[in-house]
């Protein structure tokens, strides 16, 4: 009995499956349907769209060959209606008395001098006088070169090509000055002819001195004293401050002079300019 029930229980839930899958079958057949109608609809409007853009041009260039054919024929009566009027004046002119016209007398033109510009001569002027005031540098000579900022031993070469070794700071890294052995207090003498450019007081050089001069500049640093100021033209030999204690970075290397020499922006070796 029990089997009975069981399988009309069966059979029962098998026919409401069975309908649910046709059911979703006809509505899957239904969306695909419309979908396709659909594109052929936009493909026609596109279509219909295209054709009506061919047919305004059509159209359009039609309009233009038509005025471009009535151009011509406009044309060509203005030229011959001009060509009436200007035979019509012909004779009237030959009709007329002649008229007598005197030669135009050339008035002579007189062109005054170019000015100067003052303003660029005295530019001019001020320039070479600066040039002048500041010594022109030829290392290649052995009687020209750079003055000694300050006596001493050379504590650390210039090096950047390879790294140097930074007792204070416990590492190697390159190095783009000289470093000049030296005593607190002693006497900083400018190297050549140069003007002071900046002044101003730097973590690891402490108070530095910028000068220039012909593409050069010249870095004093670790200075004290300074007599002299931004602007200055100072000469070779001149005192620029002394030295002072070293700064942290230099402690273990003792008093010093740094000393960096840069050509177009770029360090060079200072014992290569120096006497």
């Amino acid at each position: 009995m029990q089997y009975e029930e069981k399988k009309h229980f069966y059979q029962a839930k098998g026919f409401y499956i069975s309908c649910f899958l046709g059911l979703f079958a006809i509505l899957c057949v239904v969306a695909v349907r419309d979908q396709v109608l659909n594109q052929e609809e936009s493909k026609q409007n596109l279509v219909a769209e295209l054709g009506e853009h061919t047919i305004e041009e059509g159209v359009e260039s039609q309009n233009n060959q038509e005025m471009q054919g009535q151009n011509p024929a406009m044309e060509n009566e203005t030229v011959s209606k001009n060509q009436g009027n200007s035979g019509e004046n012909a004779v009237a002119k030959a009709t007329d008395s002649p008229i007598i016209t005197e030669a135009p007398v050339k008035q002579p033109v007189v062109t005054s001098a170019p000015k100067s510009d003052t303003s660029i001569t005295e530019k001019k002027q001020a320039k070479a006088k600066e040039e002048e005031s500041v010594s022109v540098l030829n290392p290649g000579e052995k009687e020209q070169g750079l003055t000694w900022p300050v006596e001493g031993e050379i504590l650390m070469n210039y090096s950047m090509d390879k790294s140097v070794y930074f007792a204070t700071l416990g590492q190697y890294k390159v190095n783009p000055a000289i470093l000049i052995q030296g005593k607190e207090g002693d006497k900083v003498v400018s190297a050549c002819d140069c003007k002071v450019t900046k002044i101003s007081e730097r973590t690891e050089t402490g108070l530095t001195l910028v000068a220039e001069a012909n593409g050069y500049k010249f870095i004093y640093g670790q200075l004290k004293d300074v007599t002299v100021k931004k602007g200055d033209v100072v000469k070779e030999g001149s005192t620029l401050g002394k030295l002072d204690k070293p700064s942290r970075y230099y402690t273990e290397e003792g008093c010093n002079l740094y000393f960096q020499v840069k050509e177009d922006g770029k360090s060079v070796n200072p014992l290569l300019f120096l006497k």
